[in-house]
């Protein structure tokens, strides 16, 4: 009989993740693309892609024991506390004409795959604004301890709510559990449910108003003589996401026996 397999992914399933991903995030694939130069879909196949060979990320799969479809992932990385800065030598500051010379050694940079379009960029930085915020409840939560940092749990539709996030999010709370590490995450409003069942806190939430943004848009593009986003202000009428810093902690010692004498 079939059932799920949680197992490492392989740089072979970069193109089922990067899908997944995709797919997961249907709602609003069209809201963010007219932020983006490149395809949304294409960047997140090389995101993928490099994210995999990144060696402190850890990327796991939920695969089907028959059929080895991929239902799943979970992404997360083991983030330490930095240490405490070691103070620096005076050096001596260089001359201008020093500082325009190393300027023009530098090799350019190559263009972000996320790159935005120059005239969104304002409304690009307000939305992400919120950022900021969620940075420093982690830092005052977890960022003085060894945690785990789970960015990304994603279900294909067809198997969603039938217990593939569970077995995915179950498999790294184990690990956290073993080492005595909390986790932590960036809750949508549509997972925030499981975690809450699965023991984690609510520590602060953010909305995103995508009508509002969906207007200013527009408005924008107006003034600049631009056109062929107006489809944007009725799709994304009464759209709204709401996200959540949240932690889960580990379970004592005594607790964890519990768990593995039952």
């Amino acid at each position: 009989m079939a059932h799920t397999i949680i197992r490492p992914a392989a740089d072979a399933n970069k193109d089922a993740i990067a899908c997944i991903h995709y797919e997961a995030l249907e709602q609003y694939n069209r809201f963010y693309q007219v932020f983006f130069v490149n395809q949304v879909q294409d960047s997140l196949l090389k995101a993928t892609h490099k994210a995999l060979q990144d060696p402190k990320t850890t990327f796991l799969v939920a695969e089907d024991s028959e059929t080895k479809v991929i239902q799943g992932f979970i992404r997360f990385e083991k983030s330490q506390p930095a240490p405490p800065a070691e103070p620096q030598p005076s050096v001596t500051p260089k001359s201008e004409q020093e500082s325009e010379k190393d300027n023009k050694e530098k090799p350019a940079e190559a263009p972000s795959i996320w790159a935005v379009r120059k005239h969104l960029e304002p409304i690009w930085n307000k939305i992400n604004g919120r950022c900021d915020d969620m940075d420093t409840i982690q830092e005052k939560t977890v960022g003085s301890q060894t945690h785990i940092y789970i960015r990304h749990l994603m279900i294909s539709p067809e198997w969603q709510r039938r217990g593939v996030g569970t077995k995915l999010l179950n498999t790294v709370l184990a690990q956290a559990d073993a080492e005595g590490i909390p986790c932590y995450i960036v809750s949508s409003a549509e997972s925030q449910n499981l975690y809450l069942k699965s023991g984690f806190e609510d520590l602060g939430t953010w909305h995103i108003d995508n009508e509002h943004w969906a207007k200013e848009i527009v408005h924008t593009e107006k003034e600049l003589d631009m056109q062929g986003n107006e489809w944007l202000v009725e799709e994304f009428a009464g759209v709204g996401e709401v996200e959540k810093c949240m932690v889960k902690w580990p379970k004592k010692a005594e607790q964890r026996q519990d768990v593995v004498d039952k």
